[in-house]
């Protein structure tokens, strides 16, 4: 019996999409118009060379533990003429309690007569031929430690931020509307006169002052919403203020990190890369996945990577994590659950580490690139698009098939529903068979082993005209 006539015969096709790489988080894009390779969530996986791999994890910097659970660190860089290299990490505690260690041996132990009753600004100092350490906050004043002795600075105003710049301390103060700088040579002169210390009022719709930076022989002034340079060497008469950047988000002052020859900083409307110029906004496609109004955002630079502390979405819910860019490449990676206060740059002559306070707050660890904590590897998932693959059929899933080198968890979502694939590690491409039916799909990779590296994820359909 032959087929009558105007029966339509189906004809079954097949489709193949290959995941070329493992690409970062971008919201912005969508997985119905071909870009899957995106991601609509990761944490864990360094992605700069298209794979999976793990990346960096926490070891201890030293087994030394620190009597008081600890909120902040601060790096004193300290030459002594009798010693030598004398440089110290110094951390606070939530008594307000400030305790340091050198560097090259010896437990943490109290420093006597310094303690404050919020976070202090620090900034390292050559005062009198002698490497300090200047301490100040607004509500508990300015004081100079030089090693063994605490000075206070009575004369120093109401400082919020600190750096030094030709010789001099150029400060912004509580109100935010004016910018002071100290005498040459001398932090502990505040007198205001034309041949020592002296301040600037800065008093516009950019707001108040946050942060004063030294960089690419200028000094910055970051503002609520913009930035001001001032040529600042010299006499103060010939000092000149030009307003470079005006911003419709408003700054997050802790976030403003120098990295290398750029800055980076988050604002509350995105991320931003500023030259001593231009500010441009980078990374767009995060927007919606990382919390701009999170003010605690802190960054520092290190070994050409940016670290910052910050706080991404994970549905509904608000999550810890470090944030890492490559800063020549461009690319970027997160990490969930490190459970870290604070972070800081050690650049001394003796190590050179980029240190993390321990959420329990008495304990110091370095990096180390083991995508774990202490050994024990954290959780570490990338997830992507969810969408039809310009296929707007319904299709059977008939593979899925990668290289990864160790166990990894395959998750396929089809139209809302779950399905959970183990796949072991080896040298040979792994695959599974799903056979599930739908119109839309998203894969998952989850991986709670070290030295992670997944690679070559390809999708096979079948599906009817």
């Amino acid at each position: 019996m032959g087929v009558s006539d105007g029966v339509k015969i189906k004809r079954q096709r097949s489709a193949s999409v290959e995941f070329r790489k493992f690409g970062e988080v971008n919201l912005k894009s969508d997985g119905n118009t071909g870009e899957s390779s995106f991601a609509e969530y990761s944490v864990g996986f360094d992605l700069k060379s298209g794979a999976l791999k793990s990346g960096a994890g926490l070891g201890e910097l030293w087994n030394n533990t620190i009597a008081e659970k600890c909120v902040g660190l601060w790096f004193y860089k300290r030459y002594d003429q009798l010693r030598g290299a004398s440089d110290r990490l110094i951390a606070m505690s939530e008594s307000g309690q400030m305790y340091e260690k050198r560097l090259t041996a010896g437990p943490f132990y109290q420093i006597s007569g310094l303690v404050f009753s919020q976070k202090p600004e620090g900034v390292c100092y050559n005062y009198n031929g002698d490497d300090v350490i200047i301490f100040a906050s607004g509500e508990d004043g300015t004081f100079i430690y030089d090693g063994n002795q605490v000075t206070s600075i009575p004369s120093a105003p109401p400082i919020t931020s600190a750096c030094m710049h030709y010789e001099r301390l150029f400060v912004t103060v509580e109100g935010g509307r004016t910018l002071w700088f100290s005498d040459d040579f001398d932090p502990t002169n505040w007198s205001v006169s034309l041949s020592e210390a002296g301040f600037i009022d800065l008093v516009d719709f950019r707001g108040e002052m946050l942060k004063a930076l030294s960089f690419l022989d200028y000094l910055y002034v970051f503002r609520s919403y913009g930035i001001t340079r001032i040529s600042a060497y010299g006499k103060q008469e010939e000092f000149t203020v030009s307003n470079l950047f005006t911003s419709s988000g408003k700054i997050l002052k802790n976030s403003i990190t120098v990295c290398g020859d750029r800055i980076i900083f988050f604002a509350s409307d995105g991320i931003y890369s500023f030259n001593g110029l231009t500010a441009t906004k980078i990374f767009e496609g995060l927007d919606g996945f990382v919390d701009y109004s999170y003010e605690q955002t802190k960054g520092q630079y290190f070994d050409g990577k940016a670290y910052f502390m910050t706080k991404i979405h994970k549905g509904d819910v608000l999550c810890d994590a470090l944030m890492i860019i490559e800063v020549f490449s461009g690319t970027y990676y997160f990490i969930e659950g490190l459970g870290i206060v604070d972070i800081q740059l050690i650049d001394g002559r003796s190590a050179y580490e980029l240190a993390f306070l321990d959420g329990a707050g008495i304990k110091v660890f370095r990096l180390d690139g083991k995508g774990g904590k202490l050994g024990i590897p954290y959780r570490k998932e990338w997830k992507s698009k969810f969408g039809d693959f310009g296929i707007r059929k319904k299709k059977n899933l008939t593979e899925v098939s990668l290289f990864t080198a160790t166990r990894i968890t395959l998750e396929v979502n089809c139209d809302g529903k779950t399905f959970q694939f183990d796949v072991p590690g080896g040298e040979e491409r792994k695959a599974v068979r799903p056979n599930i039916r739908g119109y839309k799909f998203s894969f998952k990779i989850i991986c709670e082993e070290e030295n992670a590296d997944v690679s070559a994820l390809t999708v096979n359909f079948g599906y009817y005209l």
